[in-house]
């Protein structure tokens, strides 16, 4: 009797499974990630975490701009959120914002949630010049390090668009200062992000060497130079040295050689005379 009861309730549990399966709903989850403006040919793991339903979490390999449709069984039912990452980027060069449809995500029943959407932008960085100066004498010292301090970059990526970019500072009367081209930008990830700087119509005591700002690149995961508050900066460096000849003197003991030789022609000149 008891094994025709186990048997009873053994074909009631299969022939009632099914029917619970088909009961739950079906929930997709759309999500994708894509470069801005554009980046290398790559593949990252997007993964979707989920607080109810069947799987809980699930990853799949994706290239940019492909849109994986992860289904999760009964997660309106259980009343789900889910969350969506991704993994692989490099550690240094891009970051990673979203638009705001990949956490706590509701399940959608029989139907697909907002597709989430990972942007994967270049980091931005700051351009600066610094001018350094030295003089081949002390009198040097007196002469300022003046003229004007013009700095571009081409090809930066501004958040919307490609663009180039320049500054100009004018009447610079001081040295030992970092110039800054105003404005935060994004090395474009083909590598054609160009930087220069220069110091021009300085005095003419003074000889300036620009070739340490001259067609500096800058690439997406490039080292930079150093940090400083708001981003990376890349800096590179003016230097001008002033000449000052003035007037020739000699030294004291010039002037004292001097001397001597004036007596010796005196007394000479003396004798032949007398």
């Amino acid at each position: 009797m008891n094994m025709k009861r186990a048997f009873l309730a053994a074909v009631a549990v299969f022939v009632m499974v099914p029917g619970l399966a088909m009961a739950q709903s079906s929930s997709t989850f759309p999500g994708s990630f894509t470069f801005v403006p554009e980046g290398p040919d790559v593949e990252f793991d997007l993964t979707l975490t989920c607080n109810g339903g069947t799987p809980l979490e699930q990853s799949i390999s994706a290239a940019a701009d492909e849109t994986i449709g992860f289904v999760v069984v009964g997660a309106f039912e259980a009343g789900a959120t889910c969350d969506f990452s991704i993994s692989g980027l490099p550690e240094t060069g891009w970051d990673l914002t979203d638009n705001g449809a990949c956490e706590e995500v509701a399940a959608v029943e029989d139907g697909a949630a907002a597709e989430c959407v990972f942007e994967i932008s270049p980091t931005p960085f700051n351009f600066w010049a610094d001018l350094s100066w030295t003089a081949n004498s002390e009198s040097g010292s007196e002469i300022p390090v003046s003229g004007d301090i013009s700095l571009e970059c081409v090809s930066v990526w501004d958040g919307t668009s490609v663009v180039d970019v320049s500054q100009d500072y004018e009447n610079i009367t001081a040295a030992g200062l970092l110039y800054e081209l105003q404005g935060t930008y994004a090395p474009h990830p083909d590598g054609s992000t160009v930087c220069n700087a220069a110091l021009t119509n300085q005095d003419s005591a003074v000889e300036v060497n620009n070739s340490g700002c001259q067609n500096v690149s800058v690439e997406v995961g490039d080292p930079f130079f150093f940090e400083a508050v708001g981003g990376e900066v890349v800096v590179c460096d003016i230097e001008a040295t002033v000449f000052f000849e003035g007037i020739p003197t000699l030294s004291q003991y010039g002037m004292a050689i001097m001397v001597l030789l004036m007596l010796g022609v005196g007394f000479v000149g003396f004798r032949r005379f007398v």
